[in-house]
């Protein structure tokens, strides 16, 4: 059996503190994944993502860091978009190899929108 393949994207506003709402809720949903792949009989778990320095890509890796310093087999795998080569093009071409690779899972952290105009009228 292979490594399970967890492909994590999302809003780049998720933080990462010791003690944020943001970590400690993206923390608990990769516990709870890397517990399914063990709990499956798989070896490992490796967390694509698109590389991005914030957000919900920072806080994935980070925590596959974390995880992998105490010695769970968990791997981080990190595709950066590559801006200067293809322009605003970049993030959905890195988008697309990204699902290409192919995964077993996929999480999406997204971020509600914070700003005036995106509220609801109450």
């Amino acid at each position: 059996m292979t490594e399970m393949r967890l492909l994590t994207t999302g809003s780049r506003s998720w933080v990462r503190r010791t003690v944020s709402h943001d970590g400690l809720t993206i923390d608990a949903v990769l516990n709870r994944v890397a517990a399914d792949a063990a709990s499956a009989g798989r070896p490992g778990l490796i967390v694509v993502h698109g590389g991005c320095p914030n957000g919900a890509d920072r806080v994935a890796d980070g925590w596959a860091l974390e995880r992998r310093r105490l010695g769970w087999p968990v791997k981080p795998e990190r595709h950066r978009a590559d801006w200067r080569r293809h322009g605003r093009r970049a993030g959905f071409l890195r988008n697309e190899l990204l699902v290409g690779l192919g995964a077993d899972r996929c999480l999406a952290f997204v971020d509600l929108c914070r700003k005036a105009e995106c509220q609801a009228d109450a």
